[in-house]
């Protein structure tokens, strides 16, 4: 999710945009952690092992209702 996860970026965009996001970010400590936290919270939540555990469980209970 750009700016909550990580960013997004044109294809047309140069390093320079990159280098300036990347800076932002070594440069504002509580910005990186407010950016890693929210991208664990949603890998937590939606790619993890345990949370494709949860959703393969829910669709089978929910296919054999």
């Amino acid at each position: 999710i750009d700016g909550e996860t990580g960013f997004l970026f044109d294809v047309k965009d140069k390093g320079s945009v990159y280098a300036e996001r990347i800076a932002s970010l070594v440069n504002n400590p509580n910005a990186y952690k407010k950016v890693s936290d929210a991208c664990r919270k949603r890998y937590e939540q939606r790619h993890s092992r345990e949370s494709w555990i949860r959703e393969f469980d829910r669709i089978i209970k929910e296919i054999s209702e």
